[in-house]
């Protein structure tokens, strides 16, 4: 399959299985697809050989769920695409995963939500895909000149996610070229300081504002005091006057 890929012009090749172990004792290991890889259109796709079929409760419960999240909150691929040997083969996989997605919408599942919200905000039809042994690097075709920008996007958000996890953005950037093509690097190397420098923007922004806030802040401390001491002032020279006039009143009546 490495060497059909390579051949049809798709990059990259991350073999997700290979070293991955659960936590602790009880934690169940979730499900993750076998590879990992970039089709000519830039988009990463999870690739799912299916020699031997699940229940529609595991696909439903395991992999559909697990697939969703890793899509839609992840980000750690952009679609899903099942190989099976044969054409009967996809037909079968076809009424398996319908019969999963039927049950999840049956329970509401969040995962199905997560999807559809996937979809929308992407303006993607479908998100999971079946294709033979022979012909799965064409069933997913797209436009060459959208690589560039799709494969960008993809390292974007990962450099995001890095941020907002607190890792280090050098790092994962290293993380990615362990498995994308060297002719990508060029471009991991690119998004990667654009992302910093836009980074640096923002925490500028951001400083600039907190700034702004607290000289605004400060200003209206200042004349929230200004308004204490003049409406004292006011009291007091009130008090002052009458305190005058009692006197003049007492003076009068004595």
């Amino acid at each position: 399959m490495k060497w059909q890929s390579l051949q049809a012009g798709w990059t990259g090749w991350k073999n997700c299985d290979r070293g991955v172990k659960p936590q602790g004792k009880s934690e169940k290991l979730r499900h993750r697809p076998d590879v990992l890889v970039i089709d000519p259109a830039g988009l990463v796709i999870a690739v799912e050989l299916e020699l031997t079929f699940k229940t529609v409760k595991r696909y439903a419960e395991e992999v559909i769920q697990s697939h969703a999240r890793q899509i839609y909150v992840e980000n750690n691929y952009q679609h899903v695409l099942w190989v099976c040997p044969t054409a009967a083969d996809v037909q079968r996989m076809k009424n398996l995963l319908n019969q999963a997605t039927e049950l999840l919408r049956r329970k509401d599942s969040p995962a199905m939500k997560q999807l559809e919200a996937y979809k929308q905000q992407f303006g993607v039809k479908n998100v999971f895909r079946l294709g033979t042994a022979d012909d799965w690097t064409q069933q997913w075709l797209g436009s060459k000149e959208r690589r560039t920008g799709n494969l960008r996007n993809f390292l974007w958000s990962h450099f995001q996610q890095a941020t907002d996890e607190g890792k280090d953005l050098d790092r994962q950037a290293q993380e990615e070229q362990t498995w994308m093509a060297a002719s990508d690097h060029p471009l991991i190397h690119q998004t990667l300081a654009d992302y910093k420098a836009a980074l640096r923007k923002h925490q500028q922004e951001q400083e600039t504002r907190k700034q702004q806030e607290q000289q605004a802040q400060r200003q209206r401390d200042e004349e929230a005091s200004r308004r204490y001491a003049a409406e004292q002032a006011a009291r007091e020279e009130a008090q002052r006057r009458a305190n005058s006039l009692l006197g003049k009143v007492g003076k009068l009546l004595r």
